[in-house]
């Protein structure tokens, strides 16, 4: 009986009461907020704002987590045209084992160390140069490319910086003649570290070292600096086939300072309207969810601007713009889940005057003698 009587005073104890209301109102305040800031996948095409991607001045476009399952697929793929002129400089490469036999036959003291590499394609009407990014192995790891404006070049010619994370990449360089009976001296000029020698004809692959760039100038590009220029074209179901697409789970903006904080983020998804749970903050932070709805993004192209690159994608997305993640259009749900509006009506009706009872006057009880 003692203990009968020792729980009915705790159970009418007014502070209690009044404990577990404000815990309640709390967690309903909690619950209001992240119903309404709960993060929706959109399908990018409606999106104004997502697709192209364009990058603000100091900032970076990135792709992450690319995925290839083959051997040697083409990531990027650029068609030159005559009278061009491209430079091509490597932070740190070598030429691959083709290509240094090759060039053995008749050469000596070639390189074969991992160093500053520049390949100079000479402008000339007769000649052009193709050049391919090709992906050697299936990607494993967690990998990213980042792709900006060349700060230090005119403002009017559109080169730019490729850099590569954990990715095993070649850069495949071929030239092309109008008429190979018209095969120029006046040939390519490659500069591996203090070795130097001028090429004719001859195609070469570079691997660049990991985590290294690629500086691209086409130095005579016909291009005004106030239109788009699109250096490559990213391969996609009308180049090579759709078992060829570029895909990858995450496509953003990252700022050009070392800490590369995340300023814009496409996370891909399966199908649009799939919500993310408790997922905003992490999103804010650049990280994508890690679980089974993550899907993948395609690429579609990627264009240099004045001041900025940009970069075209297809698919469905959660998606982060200058920090804020796209959430549930509460108006829009309400009206078209009505039943579900009564229902969440309904529930907060009864526990906002279960609070208003908790804190109200409430009759003494009398103690059981």
């Amino acid at each position: 009986m003692a203990n009968v009587n020792a729980l009915s005073r705790l159970w009418n104890n007014s502070w209690l009461h009044k404990f577990a209301a404000t815990v309640a109102f709390i967690f309903l305040a909690w619950a209001h907020y992240q119903f309404a800031h709960l993060v929706i996948s959109k399908n990018i095409e409606y999106c104004d704002s997502c697709s192209p991607l364009i990058t603000a001045p100091n900032e970076k476009l990135f792709i992450g987590d690319i995925v290839s399952r083959a051997e040697n697929q083409i990531l990027f793929l650029y068609t030159g045209e005559f009278n061009q002129a491209i430079n091509i400089h490597f932070d740190k490469a070598r030429l691959d084992e083709k290509t240094y036999q090759h060039l053995s036959y008749f050469l000596q003291d070639i390189p074969i160390t991992p160093q500053p590499i520049d390949f100079n394609a000479i402008q000339n009407k007769l000649n052009k140069t193709n050049i391919k990014i090709i992906l050697r192995n299936p990607t494993t790891v967690r990998n990213a490319i980042y792709l900006s404006r060349e700060l230090t070049s005119e403002i009017d010619r559109p080169d730019f910086r490729i850099s590569f994370e954990k990715l095993d990449i070649a850069v495949e360089i071929n030239p092309v003649f109008s008429n190979e009976n018209e095969i120029t001296t006046d040939g390519s000029d490659l500069k591996i570290g203090n070795w130097r020698y001028k090429l004719t004809g001859i195609p070469i692959t570079i691997i660049p070292e990991n985590n290294t760039s690629i500086v691209f100038r086409f130095l005579s590009a016909d291009w005004n600096s106030a239109q788009l220029f699109e250096p490559f074209f990213i391969t996609g179901p009308s180049v090579i086939g759709n078992d060829n697409m570029i895909l990858a789970q995450a496509v953003g903006t990252v700022a050009s300072t070392k800490n590369k904080t995340i300023n814009s983020l496409l996370c891909g998804t399966s199908e649009s309207n799939e919500i993310l749970f408790l997922g905003g903050k992490n999103l804010i932070n650049g990280i994508c969810p890690n679980n089974e709805q993550l899907s993948l993004l395609q690429l579609t192209s990627f264009n240099i601007g004045k001041e900025h690159v940009q970069i075209a994608v297809d698919g469905s997305a959660w998606i982060q713009i200058d920090g804020e993640p796209i959430t549930v259009d509460l108006v829009a749900l309400i009206k078209e889940n009505p039943y579900l509006a009564a229902l969440l009506a309904a529930f907060d009706a009864m526990m906002l005057t279960w609070i208003k009872r908790a804190f109200g006057t409430r009759p003494r009880v009398a103690e059981t003698k």
